[in-house]
């Protein structure tokens, strides 16, 4: 079976890390009320970062522990990511550097709810300035 892009779903499957199937088993064992419940926990966090967002235009965070992981069979730790993506921000990531192996380093860039030309905007800026 193939994606509409070509991609062939074994090679998806062949490609995901055993900690992703483990996140995706997890997940299928969640309740509806535990689901519900983070999802009105998630509403009230998108309500509270626009107040402590405040007059800060953009949050520069790190996008993992390190450096990218080695291959294509693994994408890294999505700690520091998932959290910007359930507060609806928009975020990018950037290049920041290497590590001791030579794989990269990344910034991410978030921003308020609505402000995606802004996180764009300073990206490219701070892209720039760490050239």
């Amino acid at each position: 079976m193939r994606y509409a892009d070509g991609t062939r779903i074994a090679d998806l499957e062949r490609m995901e890390t055993e900690g992703r199937r483990e996140q995706l088993k997890s997940g299928s064992q969640i309740e509806f009320v535990d689901y519900y419940n983070a999802i009105e926990i998630s509403s009230d966090l998108r309500d509270r970062f626009t107040t402590i967002a405040g007059d800060f235009d953009i949050f520069i965070t790190p996008v993992a522990t390190g450096e990218a992981p080695a291959g294509l069979n693994d994408t890294g730790d999505s700690a520091f990511i998932f959290i910007w993506t359930a507060l609806h921000v928009p975020c990018t990531t950037i290049l920041a550097g290497t590590g001791p192996i030579g794989l990269p380093l990344g910034l991410q860039i978030v921003g308020k709810r609505g402000e995606d030309r802004n996180v764009l905007i300073w990206s490219q800026w701070i892209t720039s300035k760490l050239s």
